[in-house]
């Protein structure tokens, strides 16, 4: 693992404890949305899920999430998971704007006999979720730094 995702998994790590004393006003939610990897095997659709936690005190949710991918091609797959932070930076009433940014890993199973490969990244996004008490729709794009670069787009439900 790089130093950079090192310090990455570090600094999330030592912020959620701070955040402890908020616990008891957290807000907890679960999710699911459609995705897409734009680059990976020219572009590969799936589904994911999504739990998070926000701290109404702060413009901040943590959330951690799953992704399944489904590659037109025989024998391939893919997947990943990635946890990170959610900052609002547009309230806008019933909607508002978010940066994202975390960790990611995937891995990537080329088919055809192939080794799999399992990679680390950081990824950094946008999104906008708009919704009405415990519902809330969301679109979201990231970019995730892997060697090659993924562009993923995110369109889904939390709860």
């Amino acid at each position: 693992m790089s130093s950079t995702v090192r310090t990455l998994v570090f600094v999330l790590g030592g912020l959620l404890p701070l955040l402890a004393a908020e616990a008891a006003e957290a807000q907890g939610s679960f999710g699911a949305y459609a995705v897409r990897a734009t680059d990976s095997f020219d572009g590969a659709n799936g589904v994911g899920v999504q739990a998070a936690v926000s701290f109404p005190v702060l413009p901040l949710e943590a959330f951690a999430a799953g992704d399944r991918f489904f590659p037109d091609c025989d024998g391939c797959s893919m997947w990943g998971g990635s946890i990170g932070v959610n900052v609002t930076v547009l309230p806008l009433g019933l909607a508002s704007g978010y940066v994202t940014g975390g960790l990611v890993r995937r891995r990537v199973d080329p088919g055809e006999g192939l080794d799999s490969v399992t990679d680390d990244a950081l990824n950094l996004g946008v999104g906008m979720r708009a919704g009405l008490g415990g519902l809330n729709a969301f679109l979201e794009g990231r970019y995730e730094f892997f060697d090659d670069g993924e562009l993923v787009l995110r369109l889904g439900l939390m709860f």
